[in-house]
């Protein structure tokens, strides 16, 4: 796959965001794939769950039953599912876009991308689980992150707030960014990743996010020297001799991104704004991590409040 998925320019968004509406109506949302797979959290869909999902908890194949093993368990349907779920024009739209692949020997369907439910807005990823040989095949050198438990929760703990503008840092699929803009009147998704600003752009077409504008660079780069009421941010955290996904590797201590995200808060945070990060951090012996923040933001008049997992 390009490192670009979708070409945006020739999309018929209009289309798009009906295929999406007509997904929720089915109950492909948050709540109504939670139920269906008998699972407490959409991101809790373990790989090794898969027979029980598909043999037990989609055995009645009803839409919603497709919709999940298409979108979410990566799996491949017949022609004639695929026909109940999707109408002719929606199937040749999602062709056209990258989004469906079709096997003609076989007639059978699978999807290049997932989709994930966040309440009830819809998110495109790049696949979580790379299981099959088709999709290791097809697995794009530097994927866009899957929704996962992280996602979940800063989402579910961001102070919602009438705002000017709301920042999105490391933005990937640029769900943050996109659930912010709904507060705000104007909100901007910032990643290194070209291919994640692709994903992002094409999510806020589907959620018809119009006020959420997206940027390539690093961190406050993209954005000059603006301010911004909210600071949003989900960056990558996990331990790394070197940066193989830019989605999941923060350098030899896993705090590289981190502390430079942190450091310069102060500068593009606007009086009486409000920065949100969800991340992994480790205690150190003698020194708490929030006295590590603190030394990061090299003492900046800030109140630092903590939620522990």
């Amino acid at each position: 796959m390009s490192e670009r998925a979708f070409d945006l320019e020739h999309l018929d968004a209009e289309h798009l965001r009906r295929i999406a509406d007509r997904l929720r109506t089915t109950g492909f949302t948050e709540d109504g794939v939670r139920d269906r797979l008998g699972i407490d959290d959409v991101s809790a869909i373990r790989l090794d769950a898969y027979p029980y999902y598909i043999n037990e908890r989609l055995r009645r194949r009803d839409r919603l039953d497709i919709a999940i093993l298409l979108l979410l368990l990566q799996g491949v349907i017949a022609v004639e599912e695929m026909e109940s779920l999707f109408e002719r024009e929606d199937r040749k739209l999602l062709k056209e876009a990258g989004i469906l692949l079709a096997e003609k020997s076989t007639r059978t369907y699978r999807a290049a991308v997932s989709l994930y439910p966040l309440r009830d807005r819809l998110f495109f990823t790049d696949h979580r689980f790379r299981h099959m040989p088709w999709i290791r095949s097809r697995a794009p050198q530097d994927p866009v992150m899957y929704l996962g438990a992280d996602s979940y929760y800063l989402a579910r703990t961001t102070i919602r707030r009438r705002s000017r503008a709301v920042l999105d840092l490391c933005t990937g699929s640029g769900v943050h960014a996109i659930l912010g803009a709904a507060h705000a009147d104007r909100c901007v998704g910032v990643d290194t990743n070209p291919r994640a600003i692709n994903f992002s752009r094409l999510n806020a077409i589907v959620n018809d996010a119009w006020n959420a504008v997206f940027l390539e660079g690093d961190l406050f780069r993209a954005v000059g020297g603006e301010r911004f009421d909210a600071i949003l941010a989900n960056p990558p955290f996990v331990p790394s001799p070197v940066y193989e996904l830019r989605y999941r590797d923060g350098g030899p201590s896993g705090a590289d991104v981190l502390r430079r995200l942190i450091a310069s808060i102060p500068d593009y945070l606007a009086t009486g704004g409000c920065a949100q990060i969800v991340t992994h951090l480790g205690e150190r012996e003698g020194e708490s991590y929030l006295d590590r923040v603190r030394r990061w933001l090299s003492g900046a008049n800030m109140n630092l409040h903590a939620l522990k997992v």
